[in-house]
């Protein structure tokens, strides 16, 4: 088994700015000090997600969704809403789920992949910029103290958000290894934007006229042949079993129909395997009720 890797970068971080926390504690009033590190994370999370959010808009998608840390940003008859929405999918960081249109063509795959990575790839390159130039203005220029430390509580910041986008683990995967994925791995393009297609404006019409996405998500599940899918994997066929369920797409096929019940099958070893079960039991969930 692979052993998990100690984050000492991370923690060395979190180190230097729980001292310069201490020193400067000394000449401002703790109450000061104190938020800004949550404060700097914060700012990156919000330059983060809507850098995203851009992207998308830049590339030609519709915006359904912004998510950022508790709050929800959604769009609902026409008018952007927020609500308040404490949850552990987010959790520190956020989302952003644009409105994919039915895919009725292999073309149109390929079409979505390179849109879909350009806005993925932004906001971490942003996060970058954005460290980078802090960085930059505490080496060359000469500030006041307190200025000076705001600015390392933006690099620790970035620091430990680039990190996370570097990410890729049974709960996520990140901004930079899901950029390679989404450009090289059609399965994984597949398995997202048919995902995805839950969250539009009109689900059924969406999801009804898709005739590629089901295909390769069927495909999928035959290859697999009773094996643990992976974690974008494991959405696609959450999907292909949901989507059934509640009649938006016909009945699935035989041999489809075989592998997932392979897969409820192996749902005990499968689960005892699984570094993050919750999803996996949704899944069989729903597997049962088909």
């Amino acid at each position: 088994m692979k052993k998990k890797a100690f984050p000492i970068g991370t923690v060395a971080m979190i180190l230097l700015i729980a001292a310069l926390s201490v020193y400067y504690a000394r000449t401002y009033p703790l109450v000061l000090v104190l938020p800004c590190l949550p404060l700097a994370f914060f700012i990156h999370v919000v330059i983060h997600e809507l850098t995203h959010a851009a992207a998308f808009k830049l590339v030609g998608f519709k915006l359904r969704m912004i998510c950022i840390v508790c709050f929800v940003f959604i769009e609902i008859d026409g008018k952007w809403r927020v609500k308040i929405n404490l949850n552990t999918v987010t959790g520190l960081g956020g989302v952003v789920i644009p409105e994919y249109p039915s895919v009725n063509h292999i073309q149109d795959i390929t079409k979505l992949q390179k849109k879909t990575a350009a806005a993925i790839i932004a906001a971490p390159l942003a996060t970058l910029a954005l460290t980078a130039a802090a960085t930059v203005t505490v080496a060359l220029i000469s500030l006041p103290s307190f200025v000076s430390y705001l600015c390392y509580c933006i690099i620790a910041a970035g620091f430990i958000l680039l990190l996370s986008s570097l990410s890729k683990n049974a709960y996520a995967v990140g901004d930079f290894p899901a950029f390679a994925l989404m450009l090289k791995n059609s399965d994984f393009a597949a398995a997202q934007v048919y995902s995805y297609m839950q969250f539009a404006r009109d689900p059924k019409a969406v999801i009804e006229c898709d005739t590629v996405l089901r295909d390769a998500a069927c495909d999928y599940a035959c290859r697999l042949n009773g094996t643990k899918p992976d974690i974008s994997g494991l959405s696609a066929l959450d999907s292909l079993a949901m989507y059934s369920l509640i009649g938006y797409q016909p009945p699935l096929p035989d041999e489809t129909m075989q592998s997932l019940i392979a897969m409820l099958d192996n749902a005990r070893d499968l689960l005892l395997g699984a570094k993050n079960p919750e999803p996996y039991m949704i899944f069989y969930f729903h597997l049962l009720y088909l």
